[in-house]
C-alpha cells in the first residue's frame, strides 16, 4: 500500500509534464498556422488583385473592340448613305437634263418636219462615221510610218556594225601585210647580205689563196667568240698579236703579266685553307665538347 502511495504522485507529475508539453506544442503549431495563414492571405490578395486587373483589361479591350466595330459600321453606313444621296442627286440631275432634252426635242419636232429630222439624223450619222474612219486611217498610217522608221533605223544600225567590222578586218589585214612585208624585207636583206659576203669571200679566196682563206676563217671565229661586248679585249688581243707576231708569244706575254698575281692569291688561299683545317675543335665548340679539351693540354700536346 505504501509503495502504491509513493508511485502515484510520481505518475501524476509525469502526466502533468507531458500535458504541458503537449499544450506548448499545440500553441506553437497554432502560431505557425496563423503566420502561414497571414502569408497565404497576402498571396491570395495579390492573386485577387491580379485577377481583377486581368478582368478589367479584358473588359476594356472588349469595349475598345466593340467601339471600333461600331465606328466602322457607322462609317460604312455613312458612306452608303452618302453614296445613295449622290446617286439620288445624280438621277435627279439626269432626270432634269433628260426632261430638258425632251422638251427641246419636242420643240424642235414641233418646229421641223419629220422628214427633215430624219435627213439631219442621217447626215449626222454619216459625218460621225466619216470622222471615225478618218481617225482610224490616220492611226493606221501613223503605226505603219513608225514601223517603217524603226525598221530603217535598225537596218542603219546593222549596216554601221557591218561597216565597222569590215573596216576592222581591213585594218587588221593591212597590219598583218605590213608585218609580213617587214619580215620578208628583213629576210631578203639578210639573204642579200649573205650572198654579197659569200661573193666577197669567193673573190678573196681566189685572190688570197689557202692562207688567206684560213686567216679569214680565223677572223670570223674570233669575231663570233668576242661578240659585240668584247671590243676592248679583242683590241687588246689584236694589239698583243701584232706586237709579238703570234698567238704563242701573246699568250706568253699575258702569262708573264698574270703569273705573279695568280701565285700571290693562290698562296693566300692555300694558307687560309690550312689554317682553318688545322684549328683544334675545342676553340669553336661549346658545352658538349668540353670533355675533349683534356686532349689539348700542354702535357698531352708534348706527348707523341
Amino acid at each position: 500500500m505504501s509503495s502504491l502511495v509513493l508511485v502515484c504522485p510520481a505518475l501524476s507529475w509525469t502526466n502533468q509534464d507531458k500535458t504541458g508539453q503537449r499544450l506548448e506544442r499545440g500553441k506553437r503549431e497554432r502560431e505557425k498556422e496563423a503566420r502561414e495563414g497571414e502569408r497565404g492571405k497576402g498571396e491570395r490578395e495579390r492573386r485577387k488583385e491580379e485577377r481583377k486587373k486581368q478582368v478589367r483589361w479584358e473588359r476594356e479591350r472588349k469595349h475598345m473592340r466593340r467601339k471600333s466595330e461600331k465606328e466602322e459600321k457607322r462609317e460604312s453606313k455613312r458612306g452608303e448613305r452618302e453614296g445613295e444621296r449622290r446617286e439620288r442627286e445624280q438621277e435627279k440631275e439626269e432626270g432634269k437634263r433628260g426632261k430638258e432634252e425632251k422638251e427641246k426635242e419636242k420643240r424642235r419636232a414641233s418646229e421641223k418636219g419629220k422628214g427633215e429630222r430624219a435627213y439631219e439624223e442621217k447626215v449626222r450619222r454619216r459625218e460621225g462615221e466619216r470622222k471615225q474612219k478618218g481617225e482610224r486611217e490616220r492611226e493606221k498610217r501613223g503605226k505603219e510610218r513608225g514601223r517603217v522608221n524603226r525598221k530603217r533605223e535598225k537596218e542603219k544600225r546593222e549596216e554601221g556594225k557591218r561597216e565597222g567590222k569590215r573596216r576592222e578586218r581591213e585594218r587588221a589585214r593591212e597590219e598583218k601585210g605590213k608585218r609580213k612585208n617587214k619580215r620578208n624585207e628583213k629576210g631578203r636583206q639578210e639573204k642579200k647580205r649573205a650572198r654579197e659576203e659569200k661573193r666577197e669571200r669567193e673573190s678573196k679566196k681566189g685572190e688570197m689563196g689557202v692562207k688567206g682563206e684560213r686567216k679569214e676563217k680565223r677572223e670570223r671565229r674570233e669575231q663570233k667568240f668576242w661578240g659585240a661586248s668584247g671590243d676592248f679585249w679583242q683590241k687588246q688581243w689584236t694589239r698583243l698579236h701584232t706586237k709579238y707576231e703570234g698567238h704563242d708569244q701573246a699568250l706568253f706575254y699575258l702569262g708573264t703579266m698574270l703569273a705573279p698575281t695568280l701565285v700571290f692569291w693562290g698562296t693566300n688561299a692555300l694558307l687560309l685553307i690550312v689554317d682553318i683545317t688545322a684549328k683544334p675543335s675545342f676553340i669553336t665548340s661549346t658545352g658538349s665538347n668540353r670533355t675533349r679539351t683534356a686532349r689539348w693540354t700542354r702535357r698531352s700536346c708534348a706527348r707523341p
